[in-house]
C-alpha cells in the first residue's frame, strides 16, 4: 500500500510550508520515494530504492534547501504558470481559438525582451496553500495545493485559480493534474518543472519534428526530422527546443537508466514538450543526495502549448484550463 508522511515548516515572510512524502512499492523490496512540496506546488524528489541491493538513487534535480529551486533560476520540480515558455515582450500580441481572442500587453521578466514562463510573478515562486491528502476508493493517493492570481498581474486578463493535484495508483501510475479558472477570457498553460538526473540516463521522444529557436531561443519555425520516427536525446545534446508530439497511441518519452531495472514513461494531453538539458544550471547548489549540481546534468520535460506552433486553448469562465501528465513506473 502507498504510504505518506506529511511534515510542515515554518518561514519568515512565507507561512507554513507543507512537504508530502509518498512511498510507492514497485515489487519485493523495491520502491519510489516521491516528495511534493507547497512551494511551487512542486516535485521536490523522486528517489528509487531497492533495499536488497542497497541502492538508493536520486533520479530528480533535488536541492538539499527547500527553498533552492525558486532561488536559482532552475524552478526544478516547480509548477510553471501561468504559462510555460518565452513569448516576445514589450508588445500586443493576439491570442485565438476556434471560439474567443484577446489582445494582451505582454511585459518583460527576462533580458527586458522576454517574458518567461508568465512574468515576474510566476506562481513557481509562490508557496501554495495546502489543501490536503486524501486516500481514494481506489487505494490511489490524492495530494492537492491551490494559489491564486489578480486580475491584470504580468499583463494577464481575469482572476485566476490554479490547482494542482498528483495522484499516485499502486500500479506504479504518477498522474499530474493542472487546473485553472478564471472570471473573464485568459490564457493559461500549466506545466510541470521536474528534472531527470542525466548521469547514465537514456530519453527517447516519440516525434519526428522540432521547434528551431532564434538566438534569443524564442521559437522560429518546425522542423522535420528525416528517416525516424522517434528522438533519441544523445549524451552530448544541447537542447533547449520544443518537440511536436503525434501519436498518442504510445508513450510520449521514454526514461530509462543503465543501472537499475526501471522503464519510465510519460504521456500527456499537451500538444508538444520543452526538452532543455540543463546547460545554464548552477554548478554550486547541494543537491538532496550531497552532490553538487552542474551543468547539463539534468533534463527538464515540459509539456504545454507552444504559441504559434501549436493550438492556442484560451480559458474562459465556461472553459476551465485541465493539463494531464502521466508518470509510469514500471521494472
Amino acid at each position: 500500500m502507498i504510504s505518506y508522511k506529511i511534515h510542515t515548516y515554518e518561514k519568515y515572510n512565507v507561512g507554513e510550508i507543507t512537504s508530502v512524502l509518498t512511498t510507492l512499492p514497485l515489487g519485493e523490496s523495491k520502491f519510489l520515494e516521491i516528495e511534493f512540496f507547497s512551494i511551487g506546488a512542486g516535485i521536490r524528489r523522486i528517489s528509487y530504492i531497492d533495499n536488497e541491493n542497497s541502492i538508493n538513487k536520486l533520479l530528480t534535480l533535488s536541492y538539499d534547501d527547500i527553498f533552492e529551486s525558486c532561488h536559482n533560476p532552475s524552478l526544478a520540480g516547480l509548477t510553471i504558470g501561468p504559462n510555460a515558455g518565452r513569448l516576445e515582450a514589450n508588445k500586443n500580441i493576439t491570442l485565438s481559438d476556434d471560439n474567443d481572442s484577446i489582445s494582451v500587453y505582454i511585459p518583460a521578466n527576462e533580458d527586458g525582451t522576454k517574458q518567461i514562463h508568465g512574468g515576474k510573478h510566476k506562481i513557481s515562486d509562490v508557496n501554495w496553500g495546502f489543501e490536503g491528502v486524501d486516500r481514494l476508493a481506489d487505494d490511489s493517493l490524492s495530494i492537492a495545493f491551490i494559489c491564486h492570481q489578480v486580475d491584470g498581474i504580468d499583463g494577464w486578463p481575469g482572476n485566476r485559480s490554479y490547482s494542482v493535484i498528483y495522484r499516485i495508483y499502486e500500479t506504479g501510475i504518477l498522474e499530474i493534474l493542472l487546473n485553472g479558472t478564471t472570471d473573464m477570457t485568459s490564457y493559461i498553460n500549466l506545466t510541470n518543472h521536474t528534472y531527470w538526473l542525466r548521469n547514465s540516463l537514456s530519453l527517447t521522444v516519440n516525434t519526428n519534428t522540432y521547434i528551431k529557436n532564434r538566438d534569443d531561443c524564442i521559437p522560429a519555425e518546425v522542423i522535420s526530422i528525416d528517416n525516424t520516427d522517434q528522438y533519441s536525446v544523445g549524451a552530448d545534446d544541447i537542447l533547449n527546443n520544443a518537440f511536436l508530439l503525434k501519436d498518442k497511441t504510445q508513450a510520449d518519452v521514454t526514461l530509462e537508466y543503465a543501472n537499475i531495472p526501471l522503464h519510465i514513461s510519460l504521456s500527456t494531453d499537451a500538444p508538444a514538450i520543452m526538452v532543455y538539458t540543463g546547460d545554464y544550471l548552477d554548478e554550486y547548489a547541494e543537491m538532496y543526495n550531497g552532490k553538487v549540481s552542474a551543468k547539463a546534468c539534468a533534463i527538464a520535460l515540459e509539456p504545454q502549448e507552444l504559441y504559434p506552433f501549436t493550438r492556442t486553448t484560451l480559458t474562459t469562465e465556461d472553459k476551465p484550463f485541465k493539463r494531464n501528465i502521466t508518470y509510469s513506473f514500471t521494472l
